[in-house]
């Protein structure tokens, strides 16, 4: 396996967390923000609770706490496609005593607090990491069921990635071929189908379980996918043997390397704008590998970079879209302690929110805003 699939799964581990309903002591709102719900990690009392707020910190909520004297903590909290739905996943230890033992649960509550649900239990090594839902799966469109992937080292140093689909009611479904090798990527389309790269590096967009896969024919070798567009068309990703990041088109198999970001940049996470003009990046700049980061928005078309902030240190935060693409959010953590920003795509209109990390934009389904 090469460093940069190493560097992805171990890059996009969040620890995770346990039960409790309340309200937080909320800060001043802001204002002149635009109106929206999101849910977030902060820290309350040094620990890292799942909580929901509009975007300008008001009604905020303490949704999930974490259980202390079993080394809780939340995972990077997902809104499902209709808002209705919030899924995370907590690391559980059974004994303090013995860390290399460690249960992952996935948990979904509603929206407004309610109805908290258990819908998985994984027994996992202490090297076990949840995988980012914007790089492994995430929910289906239709909000049914989602994609839960880990990544394991081995006691032979070998790795390996598993990925389940799991339904509203726990029910989980491994999507690994037998026998391996494992995959190392798997998206959810557009249209509910799978697309999925292996360790081959061969894409099959997978039709249904008894429809022959569609095989897509890279003129690459791919090694990382991060997100799929709004209209299913294109793909960002990386290659297997560089850190050549670029958008691959799905119907033609071709990849366009945008060496604007690729000779700069470690790219941790990408995320299309709903409509496809743009898309953020977090990351780290190959000077400073792990030492230094930088979040940017590109243009699609010309490559055009606009830094949004760079600081030291180590940051793997989430970025994320508001539904109409107007403005996007993303982490700092500079001020020493994660918080939450928002701004136009083209850097303008600089906001800081509140206190946070991990923040996802409520979705707004088509024909009916969420509240």
């Amino acid at each position: 396996m090469n460093m940069r699939s190493k560097l992805i799964p171990i890059f996009v581990m969040i620890s995770l967390s346990a039960l409790i309903l309340g309200r937080v002591t909320a800060q001043a709102p802001s204002t002149d923000v635009p109106s929206g719900e999101l849910v977030f990690l902060r820290q309350i009392d040094s620990n890292w609770h799942v909580v929901r707020a509009n975007t300008d910190g008001s009604d905020l909520q303490e949704l999930y706490a974490p259980d202390l004297d079993h080394g809780e903590g939340p995972s990077a909290p997902l809104w499902s496609p209709n808002g209705q739905k919030i899924l995370f996943s907590v690391n559980y230890y059974p004994q303090r005593s013995k860390p290399e033992t460690v249960r992952q649960y996935l948990y979904l509550i509603d929206a407004d607090g309610s109805n908290l649900i258990k819908v998985g239990d994984f027994e996992r090594s202490s090297t076990t990491f949840l995988l980012n839902h914007y790089v492994y799966g995430g929910w289906s469109p239709d909000s049914q069921a989602f994609i839960y992937g880990y990544y394991q080292t081995e006691s032979d140093g070998s790795t390996r990635t598993e990925f389940f689909k799991v339904d509203l009611k726990g029910k989980s479904l491994s999507l690994n071929p037998k026998p391996a090798p494992s995959y190392k990527s798997v998206l959810y389309m557009p249209d509910g189908k799978l697309i999925i790269l292996d360790q081959e590096g061969i894409l099959t967009i997978e039709n249904g379980e008894r429809s022959v896969p569609k095989v897509i024919k890279a003129d690459a070798e791919i090694n990382f996918l991060y997100d799929i567009s709004a209209d299913g068309k294109y793909a960002l990703c990386l290659l297997n043997k560089s850190f050549t990041f670029g958008v691959l088109n799905i119907d033609t198999g071709r990849f366009r390397s945008l060496r604007e970001i690729s000779d700069g940049m470690v790219v941790y996470e990408a995320r299309w704008s709903p409509e496809g003009n743009h898309f953020l990046v977090q990351g780290t700049p190959k000077s400073d590998v792990g030492v230094a980061w930088v979040t940017a928005v590109v243009e699609t078309e010309s490559g055009q970079i606009t830094t949004l902030e760079e600081g030291p240190g180590f940051l793997y935060g989430r970025v994320d879209w508001s539904a109409d693409g107007a403005y996007l959010i993303f982490e700092n953590n500079k001020e020493g302690g994660s918080a939450l920003y928002l701004s136009r795509p083209d850097g303008s209109e600089k906001t800081k929110l509140m206190a946070g990390a991990h923040a996802h934009w409520r979705p707004e389904p088509k024909g009916k805003a969420a509240p």
